[in-house]
Formats: C-alpha cells, sequence, structure tokens
C-alpha cells in the first residue's frame, strides 16, 4: 500500500514525530490521488474529442446521403407542407 501511493517506509521512519508523518502520508497521496484523477481526465477528453468527431462524421454522412437521395430522383420530391 505504502509502494502505491509513492510513501517511502525509509522516510517514515526517520520522521520524529506522528504529525510530520501525517502530513508526508497525506502529501504523498494526494500527489499520487491528482496523478490518478489528471490520467483519467485526459482519457475522458480523449474519448470525448473521439466521440464529437464520430458524431460530426455521422451528422455529414446522414446529410450528404439525404442530398444524394433527393438529387437522384428529383421527379420523385413532392413539394408540400409536410416536407422541409
Amino acid at each position: 500500500m505504502l509502494n502505491y501511493f509513492g510513501i517511502s517506509f525509509i522516510q517514515l521512519k526517520l520522521m520524529k514525530s506522528p504529525e510530520q508523518r501525517k502530513n508526508y502520508i497525506m502529501k504523498c497521496m494526494n500527489k499520487t490521488i491528482e496523478n490518478i484523477m489528471n490520467s483519467w481526465r485526459e482519457k475522458i477528453d480523449v474519448q470525448e474529442k473521439h466521440y464529437l468527431q464520430s458524431s460530426k462524421e455521422y451528422e455529414n454522412l446522414k446529410r450528404k446521403n439525404k442530398e444524394e437521395l433527393q438529387d437522384r430522383f428529383p421527379w420523385l420530391n413532392l413539394k408540400t407542407k409536410y416536407i422541409q
């Protein structure tokens, strides 16, 4: 558990007061947790960018396909008040 948070057992033993140990442990744990959170945020940002790019590509493809279908059969397009 100590290694996971980057806490040195030797440094902990050298500290004289429990307050110093507590502060050292808290500092190491905070640093490790911040690194994990930043890594997680970066992964989420990459996934979000990928999702946005994919959704834009999908919308563009959908629009393009609709336009192509309309261009192929212009005689099939009826002008009514329901078509937008």
